[in-house]
């Protein structure tokens, strides 16, 4: 599912997306396809969880540049 949100951190392999649900979810280098990427950019990205016994993490994938504008709730 297509969801919004901001970057927060990225340090150029690993980074953390607020979203508008105001989940973390975080991202991989491999997950975007906007390779420009920085800190406080506004994103599109599809959810997926990852669980675990030990874990569960929100997860970003596809993960592209858009204008703050563009962000529908």
């Amino acid at each position: 599912m297509k969801s919004y949100g901001k970057v927060v951190e990225y340090d150029g392999g690993i980074g953390t997306i607020v979203g508008i649900d105001d989940n973390n979810y975080m991202f991989l280098d491999t997950d975007l396809i906007d390779k420009d990427i920085k800190k406080n950019d506004y994103v599109s990205f599809d959810k997926d969880l990852y669980k675990d016994i030990e874990l569960t993490r929100y997860m970003a994938r596809f993960v592209k540049r858009i204008n703050k504008e563009d962000i529908k709730n």
